[in-house]
């Protein structure tokens, strides 16, 4: 298990904030046949792992959030890919740096303080998601070939939109009018993170999605939970890797539980449900290997969280092959 980023004090104000993918009221992933998103304000006790998609998940009550399911099930089928010869050769093909060009979309409420990230904040954002991906937060993180060059930042006003969350009618509308480029582009979605009283930290599309809805390809993340955002414990920014991993088809490291497949990727030891804080000895299923709270598909505050795996970095070529190259 590798040691967990050096803790940044974190003077901030505690806000309300849950493959498919959540949505957190800071932190997430995905619905049905949607996404991925974060978690929210309230002061009940963790509930079980198995609640249907809305539903919510109750963090720790210290925390006064609570998390959305992050996806539905997933098909085996989606969890381990068929290792073609064909996707072999596609994966051995591609090029020692992918960079992914990356539209964002900044979404506005009418109310005071609702106005969205300046662009400075967006490029300290994508600094993030690179560092992340470059292996740069953990000398015990697999760095991988996924690059991101931000290409364009536009600001529109819309209440609506500024509290749409998850794929409900709101935010499909957004995603149908906003969404610009194809397979290849990162579409960032940046608004309020749903409704007011329990709002959520992100959430995301898994690559496979995109052929049948390609204008609501791309990743929801709720300004809070920016780089320096409001999200007590979920402010340095790593809501935008753990959605962009889905983006690129990586599940949670809880996903099936205790059994296999879990989540199609041999070394991420198996994991009972999400974890919460940054508890180094937590273990919740018997087979080798403490639960990967460090990992980026974890749920854990963002000062935990720093690192994928070797598998993970193989499974996202895999996807980035088979589905968006």
């Amino acid at each position: 298990m590798t040691a967990a980023r050096q803790c940044r004090a974190l003077a901030i104000v505690i806000m309300a904030l849950g493959l498919g993918l959540s949505a957190l009221m800071i932190p997430p992933a995905m619905a049905a046949p949607s996404a991925s998103s974060a978690p929210s304000a309230s002061s009940a006790g963790p509930s079980t792992d198995s609640c249907a998609p809305g539903q919510l998940r109750r963090t720790p009550p210290k925390d006064r959030l609570a998390m959305l399911r992050d996806h539905a099930p997933v098909a085996a089928s989606r969890v381990m890919p068929v290792k073609t010869p064909e996707l072999a050769e596609l994966v051995r093909a591609l090029p020692a740096r992918v960079q992914i060009p990356v539209r964002v979309h900044v979404i506005r409420g009418k109310h005071r303080g609702e106005s969205g990230p300046a662009r400075p904040k967006v490029r300290a954002m994508i600094r993030t998601l690179n560092a992340g991906f470059a292996g740069a937060q953990s000398s015990d993180s697999a760095p991988t070939r996924f690059r991101f060059v931000l290409k364009s930042i536009n600001y529109t006003k819309n209440d609506s939109w500024y509290h749409a969350y998850n794929f409900n009618r709101a935010d499909v509308r957004a995603k149908n009018r906003l969404h610009r480029g194809g397979k290849r582009t990162l579409n960032v979605f940046i608004n309020g993170g749903g409704e007011r009283a329990q709002p959520v930290l992100g959430w995301s599309r898994l690559p496979w999605q995109r052929a049948r809805s390609p204008k609501l390809d791309g990743v929801s993340v709720n300004v809070a939970a920016l780089p320096g955002g409001r999200a007590a414990n979920y402010n340095l920014g790593d809501t935008i890797i753990h959605e962009t991993g889905h983006w690129l088809g990586l599940l949670h490291p809880w996903q099936g539980g205790c059994s296999e497949p879990n989540d199609g990727v041999g070394d991420t030891p198996q994991t009972a449900g999400p974890s919460y804080y940054c508890d180094e000895d937590s273990d919740t299923c018997r087979a080798p290997g403490l639960d990967p709270i460090h990992n980026f598909m974890n749920y854990s505050y963002d000062v935990c969280l720093n690192q994928f795996t070797p598998g993970q970095v193989a499974r996202m070529d895999r996807m980035w092959a088979g589905w968006r190259s």
